[in-house]
């Protein structure tokens, strides 16, 4: 059995930015778009409204991501199922459907249980071996396909891109954002084991997004002080590169 993952506090505004409820053009584009972006892609890859489908949504946290999902696929029907690491959330999970408290790298369910799984900035907050096992997992519940998004490092300098970004999370002056445990892929890595895999996936859409500094400022609510710092500490590294893919059921 894995040891349980730490459980870091989320943050008192989280639940608003998740569903990219900001001034900040950052949180728009980086919670905001998504999702009308999973919608329109399950509109067109599910395309028959009358049938019931299967849907887990992975790291749902209080289900922010897919209730905004179903407002605006009010035409379908889904058998729902949320899971997170974290029991707190699971219980405030705003979602009908079934609750489980479940790492992602291990999920309790049968090969291809779900026609459809969705799952938003999780990979992220993980080793990147423990990555590997979630894509891998992703892959064998679907049954369909999987829609992931993905907040990952400069895919043109990740290594520099890394070492100013990991100090952020460790800093005495920003304790409300210290954290372990993390690694910040580049969308090529998790491609290349994909294709290692033999996972068959398309990337939808990839681009840098400035201001990876608003959510974690918005979320935690930081002082002045302690917002400037932090973008100061970023500074040309203040950005992200999110990626989308649609993963298939591993064969």
């Amino acid at each position: 059995m894995q040891n349980q993952k730490p459980i870091y506090d989320m943050g008192n505004a989280t639940a608003g930015v998740f569903k990219g409820n900001s001034i900040s053009d950052s949180i728009k584009q980086i919670y905001g778009e998504s999702a009308g972006l999973f919608s329109n892609l399950i509109k067109s890859k599910l395309t028959d409204i009358k049938k019931e489908y299967t849907l887990l949504d992975v790291g749902s946290s209080k289900g922010e991501l897919l209730a905004d999902i179903l407002e605006l696929l009010p035409e379908y029907n889904f058998k729902i199922t949320i899971t997170d690491t974290n029991p707190d959330a699971v219980s405030q999970n705003c979602i009908d459907g079934e609750k489980i408290v479940a790492d992602a790298e291990l999920l309790p369910f049968d090969d291809k249980s779900f026609d459809l799984v969705i799952m938003r900035y999780v990979l992220q907050f993980n080793l990147f071996e423990n990555q590997k096992n979630i894509i891998s997992e992703i892959s064998r519940v679907t049954k369909v396909f999987a829609i992931v998004q993905h907040g990952g490092a400069d895919s043109f300098d990740p290594e520099s891109w890394r070492e100013i970004v990991n100090r952020i999370f460790i800093d005495d002056d920003l304790p409300q954002i210290k954290r372990s445990g993390m690694y910040w892929s580049t969308a090529e890595q998790i491609e290349n084991h994909m294709d290692n895999q033999n996972i068959k996936y398309e990337r939808i859409l990839s681009k840098k997004i400035q201001g990876l500094s608003q959510p974690f400022i918005e979320r935690y609510s930081l002082s002045n002080e302690q917002a400037t710092k932090l973008r100061t500490m970023l500074g040309d590294k203040d950005f992200l590169t999110q990626t989308t893919w649609i993963i298939y059921s591993k064969e």
